[in-house]
């Protein structure tokens, strides 16, 4: 399911490397800390030191971003108890894109970001492309970054949302919205959506269904261990966070008989604590996987996206953390 070719340290190896021809700075990895915990890279300049933790699997999700931000947070504060000086940047090194408020909050937290698209750029600058493209090439499981701006079509999908409040009012708008993303996304490998289908009753009415007949890749996983033959979405465009409601309408609406038991719950704000639990319950007893997306999460894949890269590698990674927390 799209997982690179090759192991973390590599990457390291690779950027230890990169950073050294291009800057000419001591550069060291794997650096053991007093507190026992292991910095991926230092980089020792003039004014501080570069504190660069790297991430083999670019973190789509809020947790992986937030985890990644946190365990920066640590080294930074343990490298800065056995200095007289503290250090100078932190840094979150991926092979990947990040949606743009991703990178508005590193950037808010002060912490650099090494993307795929630094990485290119630094590698054309000492000649070393070939190998940086290995790293950052979309058949390995990562991406092709073609450029660090915005592409006409990104720009015109998050236009797009910007203009849709969240409320009643615009509810058909972003309904619309995310069946047009999610098309743009997944079609191929997934199916045309079918549009607002009903049971034989004419109850639990649902927004969105992909008929789901992939082969291989993250939606050939999803439809043999999840029975996702059918991807069935329901978009939420509230003001706050979806509760439990949202996840027990649409858990009714999945079974072995009918679309299967995978369906997404699109929220403008994602979910509370209540949601999460219902979808814990609704695993546990039922085997129905339930993920929720939020417009960053929508953001994040179109980014993705727009990268050369595969988008459902988001929801991989939800359902990941998903069941490694149950």
């Amino acid at each position: 399911m799209n997982e690179t070719p090759y192991r973390e340290i590599d990457l390291i190896r690779f950027l230890t490397k990169l950073i050294r021809e291009a800057t000419g700075n001591e550069v060291l990895n794997d650096v053991r800390l007093e507190d026992g915990s292991i910095v991926d890279i230092l980089v020792k300049e003039p004014n501080g030191t570069q504190i660069v933790e790297v991430k083999r699997i670019t973190p789509h999700t809020d947790r992986r971003a937030r985890d990644a931000i946190e365990q920066l947070a640590r080294y930074y504060d343990a490298y800065s108890s056995t200095k007289s000086n503290p250090p100078g940047r932190k840094v979150l090194a991926i092979p990947g894109v990040l949606s743009e408020r991703t990178i508005d909050l590193l950037h808010s937290l002060e912490i650099e970001l090494w993307d795929a698209a630094w990485i290119l750029k630094i590698a054309d600058s000492v000649n070393m492309r070939k190998e940086a493209e290995f790293f950052t090439n979309p058949g390995n499981g990562t991406f092709s970054a073609k450029s660090p701006k915005r592409t006409a079509t990104e720009a015109a999908f998050i236009d797009r949302l910007e203009n849709i409040s969240p409320g009643m009012a615009h509810w058909r708008l972003y309904q619309r919205f995310c069946r047009d993303l999610l098309e743009y996304l997944f079609c191929p490998p997934l199916n045309a959506p079918i549009w607002e289908s009903e049971n034989d009753s004419g109850t639990n009415r649902k927004d969105i269904i992909f008929p789901n007949y992939s082969t291989q890749g993250i939606f050939a996983w999803i439809y043999t261990r999840y029975r996702g033959e059918y991807i069935v979405v329901d978009a939420k465009n509230h003001h706050a966070p979806i509760g439990k409601d949202a996840i027990v309408q649409l858990a009714n609406y999945l079974s072995d008989h009918g679309a299967g038991k995978f369906g997404l719950v699109i929220s403008r704000q994602g979910e509370d604590s209540t949601s999460y639990e219902v979808r814990r319950e609704q695993w546990s007893t039922n085997q129905k996987m339930i993920c929720v997306l939020s417009d960053d999460d929508l953001l994040q894949m179109l980014s993705t996206k727009e990268s050369g890269g595969d988008p459902a590698q988001l929801i991989q990674q939800k359902i990941e953390d998903f069941r490694i927390r149950f």
